[in-house]
């Protein structure tokens, strides 16, 4: 019985490194992504505050789709409930701001 319960430890570490390996590698990208638009909407002296708040959306549903995916892989092994119905991706606004714009008056 010990033998089972180490294994169902290992094969749950293994989910949970697996997760978070997946998901730091995520944020990494993303957090690059976001610095290089940042950056150049700084060097054109342009605000981006409808990119921000997409961005915060967009982080919220993130973490409910890796915590959905976590449950579903232990969901089978009895260890988490049911994952959840997935909700659609916020959508990308029309009027974001333009950071690739030529500055006006140019």
């Amino acid at each position: 019985m010990a033998n089972t319960a180490s294994k169902l430890e290992k094969l749950i570490d293994g989910i949970l490194l697996k997760h978070e390996q997946t998901q730091k590698s995520r944020d990494r990208y993303t957090k690059t992504a976001r610095d290089a638009k940042r950056k150049i909407a700084i060097s054109k002296g342009v605000s981006i505050p409808k990119w921000e708040a997409y961005w915060k959306e967009l982080d919220e549903w993130k973490k409910f789709v890796a915590h959905r995916d976590l449950e579903k892989e232990l969901h089978p092994l009895g260890l988490a409930p049911p994952p959840l119905e997935l909700p659609p991706r916020p959508a990308r606004p029309d009027d974001l701001e333009d950071v690739y714009a030529p500055p006006a008056g140019r």
